[in-house]
């Protein structure tokens, strides 16, 4: 809306309005420019056990151009990190986000990446909506809750040269398939992957208790790292280095050392998902 007075500058060089005080013209609406700082605010697993969800949130548009008459938003989503984003094939349909700034995106796969796409619109007399260039966010869904191996322990001996991992199997194994365990040797700074190992839960664990060996190309005088990654089946997916244990082989008779830490860094393979947004 432009709002315009009428003057005139009389021959003193001063300055006077006319009778009339202004009159107002109004402009077309264009298309405004995209919200800002768009961002998720929170992130968890759902009440209802069904799946995660996230909270998002923005502000108005730098260059509204017009009255904003509200928002649009789609959903993409994919086991790749966010940087691939722009390859998610999978996407909600567009829907209305009203005149709210803030919206809840549920039904989530745990540990799948999302990307929120989100425009500002205006309309104009029955025209097609005049809606913005589009604002991103990505992030990951967060991890269902994990229950914890128990009794984890491992042994390096010297005579003859041997790594063996022993742990227990929490209450609900229902949910471990598979574990994946990765033998890494540690010698002057220098971390090297010397063996990977998939085991089935039911051929490795015997009555919930379960156990691994490494014999081949071990040294003395090296610090050995060892990672389990049980196979999660209700995420499908392994949970990565979910637990790292820490041994060294001397150069005596045989020594032993057990350390644990966990570390969650988790990787969701072949997951299937349905989001439903509200």
């Amino acid at each position: 809306m432009l709002k315009v007075f009428i003057q005139h500058t009389d021959n003193n060089n001063l300055t006077h309005d006319s009778e009339k005080a202004q009159d107002t013209v109004t402009t077309l609406k264009k298309k405004p420019s995209p919200p800002r700082h768009l961002q998720v605010v929170d992130k968890k697993l759902s009440e209802d056990g069904e799946g995660a969800e996230m909270y998002v949130q923005w502000e108005a548009p730098e260059m509204p151009n017009g009255p904003i008459d509200g928002y649009v938003y789609k959903v993409c989503w994919g086991l790749r990190p966010c940087a691939a984003s722009n390859d998610y094939t999978d996407c909600s349909q567009e829907k209305d986000a009203g005149n709210d700034t803030r919206r809840q995106i549920t039904r989530l796969t745990p540990l799948m990446y999302y990307e929120m796409s989100l425009r500002a619109f205006n309309k104009d007399d029955g025209q097609p909506r005049l809606k913005s260039d589009a604002a991103k966010v990505c992030d990951r869904a967060p991890a269902p809750e994990i229950p914890q191996l128990k009794d984890v322990k491992v042994q390096c001996a010297a005579q003859p040269k041997k790594i063996t991992v022993s742990w227990k199997e929490p209450e609900q194994k229902e949910h471990w398939e598979r574990y994946q365990l990765v033998f890494s040797a540690n010698k002057g700074g220098n971390e090297k992957i010397i063996k990977k190992l998939d085991l089935n839960s039911p051929t490795a664990c015997k009555q919930g208790k379960c156990s691994a060996e490494l014999t081949d190309g071990l040294a003395a005088n090296t610090q050995y790292s060892i990672t389990i990654s049980p196979y999660m089946k209700k995420i499908a997916s392994f949970v990565e280095d979910f637990l790292v244990l820490n041994c060294k082989i001397s150069s005596g008779q045989q020594s032993l050392q057990s350390s644990g830490s966990i570390v969650i860094t988790l990787f969701a393979i072949f997951v299937m998902s349905i989001v439903k947004l509200t």
